[in-house]
Parts: structure tokens; C-alpha cells; sequence
């Protein structure tokens, strides 16, 4: 059923959590196997986000395209304002980012 489907997303989450950590702390031998590892969970993540989405009768693959369209759209519009304002995106701080963004979030 649909609550076992999101607890296996959950379980996924953590083991790629679980794998992240071993990857940052692994010595430079084990550096590329951890790194494999951290792809792996990432795609179990993936794969089992999209099975979710079937019990919500969700196409992934549009969803995906939405929120890509959605960042770009954003992103954009952040250079945009960013430009207006006599800033260029590479010379701001994260915060100064986050509240462009956080405002053009808000109106769309």
C-alpha cells in the first residue's frame, strides 16, 4: 500500500544519509567505492520516489519537466533582478541569493 511505499522511500533516504557519511569519511583507497555507493542509494532514492508516485497516480517524468521548467523560469528571473539591481550573481553571497529567491518564489 501507499504507507509501505513511503516508508521504503524514508528507509531509502537514510541509507543514502548512511552512505553520504561514509563517503566523506573515507580514507583516498576507499574514496571511489564509497563514492559507487553514494550513486547507488541515490538511485534506490529515485527509483523508489518514482514508485511512489505511481500510487499517486503521478507521472515522474512530467513532474520532473515541471520543476525544471519551474527552476529555470526562476533562475532567470533571478538574474534578472540581481542585474537590476547593479549585482552580478557571481560576485553575491548565499543569502543575498536565497532572498532574491525566496521573493520570486513568492509570486510565482
Amino acid at each position: 500500500n501507499k504507507e509501505q511505499v513511503w516508508e521504503k522511500v524514508e528507509e531509502e533516504i537514510i541509507e543514502l544519509k548512511s552512505a553520504i557519511s561514509n563517503w566523506q569519511s573515507a580514507t583516498d583507497n576507499d574514496l571511489t567505492m564509497q563514492h559507487r555507493k553514494v550513486e547507488e542509494e541515490f538511485g534506490d532514492v529515485i527509483f523508489s520516489l518514482i514508485n511512489y508516485a505511481r500510487f499517486l497516480r503521478i507521472d515522474a517524468e512530467n513532474a520532473l519537466e515541471v520543476t525544471n521548467k519551474k527552476f529555470i523560469r526562476r533562475f532567470t528571473q533571478m538574474e534578472k533582478e540581481a542585474t537590476q539591481s547593479g549585482k552580478d550573481l557571481a560576485d553575491m553571497t548565499l543569502v543575498e541569493m536565497d532572498s532574491i529567491w525566496n521573493s520570486i518564489k513568492k509570486r510565482t
